[in-house]
């Protein structure tokens, strides 16, 4: 992970998706720091509302999965999820990566040129609520 220079996030809204672009040294220190082997206890109903898609010189060298506090009902399913020598790992985000995520997806893409509404975005947690009614 330390020839990462590029990350990018892709949430997952049902068949579209949005996606951020990073070459910022600071949100990329943030994100690869995720990718540490540590194991946490998930539970089996968090499902992952995100890709992290780590890259050099612009070209894929890692992946992992994400689901955030802002982007999930439920609050154990802050978590982040990564392959790695044949072996799958899960554990929380940390605090400064969930609120980088959150503040990319509610912040910046609230104000993107792309003029993507956010109220208009579905995720995982809206399914479920519609699926309880």
């Amino acid at each position: 992970m330390k020839n990462c220079n590029e990350v990018t996030m892709i949430y997952y809204n049902h068949s579209d998706t949005l996606r951020y672009n990073t070459k910022d040294t600071t949100e990329i220190k943030i994100l690869t720091e995720l990718i540490s082997g540590r194991q946490d206890q998930i539970g089996d109903s968090c499902k992952p509302v995100g890709q992290l898609i780590f890259k050099s010189q612009g070209q894929e060298i890692f992946t992992a999965e994400f689901s955030t506090t802002d982007t999930n009902e439920e609050y154990e399913c802050n978590f982040v999820v990564y392959n790695s020598d044949d072996k799958t790992y899960k554990h929380k985000l940390t605090y400064r990566a969930g609120r980088l995520i959150d503040e990319i997806l509610w912040g910046k893409l609230r104000s993107s040129t792309l003029k993507i509404n956010p109220d208009s975005i579905k995720f995982y947690k809206d399914t479920v609520k519609q699926s309880r009614q």
